[in-house]
């Protein structure tokens, strides 16, 4: 028997059906769409061309010119002495400016380590290349007259010109004879805080060797496809770096200076291009070459670490959060309560870089971790969504909407209608209505 009823339900069902069968395909079309524009950009990317250029023969050779002199500590042999003059020699990379956050790192150095330094007789020299100014020079001479401890470059001083400053650093160290006065060479960035007891401690007790650099060790690191540490594959072709120690602080025995150097003049030469990545180049390239080794330095730690007395060294701070992290280590020395120092702390930031590259050097696209976490498979162990999977659960919610509404007891819909005579039909049509 006809239903009324049973029709409306089935009505609601297909509109429902419709409806919701709408929406699935309008999703699954945005996804084809995004997807599409997703292929798209991937193959969109230039190979990478490196950030710095590689350096001839003529720049190179600038690394050996010498304009100011540190006359503060002399690297002359005591030859009727059988220990060194100097416990370790440290030489700090900066800037050639006489004023601004470079100087101001000389200056708060020389009032805090850096006198540390002096007072155990360890000499600590800052060494720069030329300024683009005629009074800027004037001033750096007037400072290294008052301090002495300004070691100058023939070079212009400019980011990617740190592999002349470096070479030149070592060549002077060489040159000078002062691996017969020391024992080790420390090279530093101007950023950063040093707990000098420890690491003298560390020296005495003969933990290093004398056939290894030191520092932040790095191994298996692939050149970078962009940002300011960008490496092509034509001045870079090998997959990943030889381990290399990283140049914001570097101990070299100082025994193994003048092998670096002759190496790398040796290259300069014969007129090859000279990687323009200091730190790589020494410890890794050149070091790999001659066989001598790397390892990692313990105590070293960048500036989001604020206890310097539990550590040698803290790198990559600003000029204020220096300040603060230097003050808290003297109230520690001294016993003294810190919560002070370190609520000012607190007030600075630090920002670790991060390394987010969406590209190879070849320029393909990398496919990031975020691409895979999106993946329906992901949703049930990472609770990820995507469109797919959300179109899927619209459309076991259909199918479950359908079943259960055929479940469900049916409401009937009472009508009166005209009672109609089948004996006589065409008695009734012709009947007038009342």
């Amino acid at each position: 028997m006809y239903s009324p009823a049973r029709k409306v339900r089935a009505s609601i069902r297909r509109t429902l059906f419709l409806i919701l069968t709408g929406i699935l395909s309008g999703l699954l079309l945005i996804e084809t769409v995004l997807e599409f524009g997703q292929q798209m950009t991937k193959t969109s990317y230039e190979p990478t061309r490196s950030a710095g250029l590689m350096l001839n023969r003529s720049q190179m050779l600038l690394a050996k010119e010498v304009i100011l002199e540190p006359f503060m500590y002399p690297c002359k042999a005591n030859l009727k002495s059988a220990t060194p003059s100097y416990p370790l020699y440290i030489i700090i990379k900066t800037r050639a400016v006489s004023s601004g956050a470079y100087f101001q790192r000389r200056i708060f150095t020389r009032s805090s380590w850096g006198q540390e330094a002096r007072t155990l007789g360890i000499p600590v020299i800052y060494a720069i290349g030329k300024p683009k100014d005629a009074y800027t020079q004037v001033m750096l001479e007037r400072e290294n007259k008052n301090f002495g401890d300004l070691l100058q470059l023939n070079y212009i001083d400019a980011y990617y010109n740190i592999t002349i400053k470096s070479t030149g650093i070592l060549n002077w160290f060489a040159s000078r004879g002062c691996e017969h006065v020391t024992p080790y060479l420390f090279v530093v960035d101007d950023d950063v805080l040093l707990n000098l007891p420890p690491l003298l401690s560390m020296i005495s007790n003969h933990t290093f060797n004398f056939n290894t650099i030191y520092g932040l060790y790095l191994a298996d690191i692939e050149p970078h496809p962009s940002g300011k540490w960008a490496v092509s594959l034509t001045d870079f072709p090998n997959r990943t770096y030889p381990t290399f120690i990283i140049g914001a602080s570097t101990l070299y025995p100082a025994i193994v200076v003048p092998k670096l150097v002759d190496s790398v003049f040796s290259l300069v030469e014969q007129s090859q291009p000279i990687f323009f990545l200091d730190d790589v180049l020494f410890s890794g390239i050149i070091a790999e070459q001659l066989g001598i080794q790397r390892a990692p330095m313990a105590g070293i730690e960048d500036c989001s670490y604020t206890d310097l007395f539990s550590r040698v060294i803290i790198t990559e701070c600003s000029n204020l959060r220096r300040l603060y992290i230097w003050s808290k280590f003297i109230l520690s020395r001294l016993g003294q309560d810190t919560y002070e120092v370190d609520r000012l702390i607190s007030k600075t930031s630090y920002t670790k870089w991060r390394g987010d590259f969406v590209q190879m050097r070849n320029g393909t696209a990398i496919i990031q971790p975020n691409e895979f976490d999106q993946s329906t498979l992901n949703v049930f162990f990472g609770y990820h969504f995507n469109i797919s999977f959300l179109a899927l659960l619209i459309l076991i919610f259909v199918f479950i909407s359908i079943f259960i509404s055929k479940l469900l007891p049916t409401r009937q819909i009472s009508q009166k209608l005209p009672s109609v005579s089948l004996a006589s039909p065409r008695a009734n049509l012709l009947t007038p209505i009342k």
